[in-house]
C-alpha cells in the first residue's frame, strides 16, 4: 500500500511539474469537439430517423380499423405490450445497422488525431518518400 501511496504522489508531482492537466487535455481536444458533436448527432438522429420510419411504415401497412390511434398518442400513453416491443425491435434492429458504422466513424476520427499530434515527422518522411 506504501508503494501505491509513492507511485501516487510522483504521479502527481509530475503533473505540477508539467503545468498541471489542462494543457494536455486543451492539446488533445484542439478544435475537434465540433466535429465529434456533429458526429454524433448525425447518427443519432439517423437511428431516430430509420427507427422512427420501421414503425410508422409497419404501422401504417396493418390492416384495421380507421379508430386506432394516432402515433404519438401511443408514444405518449405508452400503447400495449406489443405495440412498445415492436418499437423496442425497430430500433433495436436500427442500432444493429448503423451502430458499426458509429464506430467505425470514431476510430477513424481517434486515428486522424493520434497521427496529426504523434506523427508529423513520419509524414515529413513519407511525403519525402513519395517526392523521389
Amino acid at each position: 500500500m506504501d508503494e501505491l501511496h509513492t507511485q501516487i504522489e510522483q504521479a502527481r508531482t509530475m503533473i505540477a511539474a508539467c503545468g498541471g492537466l489542462q494543457p494536455r487535455i486543451a492539446l488533445i481536444l484542439g478544435s475537434h469537439r465540433g466535429a465529434a458533436l456533429a458526429m454524433q448527432s448525425a447518427f443519432s438522429s439517423v437511428e431516430a430517423f430509420i427507427a422512427l420510419g420501421a414503425f410508422l411504415l409497419a404501422s401504417w401497412l396493418v390492416p384495421g380499423d380507421e379508430q386506432r390511434p394516432s402515433v404519438f398518442d401511443l408514444l405518449v400513453s405508452g400503447g400495449d405490450a406489443w405495440t412498445l416491443a415492436y418499437l423496442l425491435a425497430c430500433f433495436a434492429a436500427t442500432v444493429l445497422v448503423v451502430e458499426p458504422f458509429f464506430v467505425g466513424a470514431g476510430f477513424a476520427m481517434y486515428l486522424n488525431r493520434r497521427v496529426e499530434l504523434e506523427a508529423w515527422d513520419i509524414e515529413q518522411e513519407f511525403r519525402i518518400a513519395f517526392a523521389r
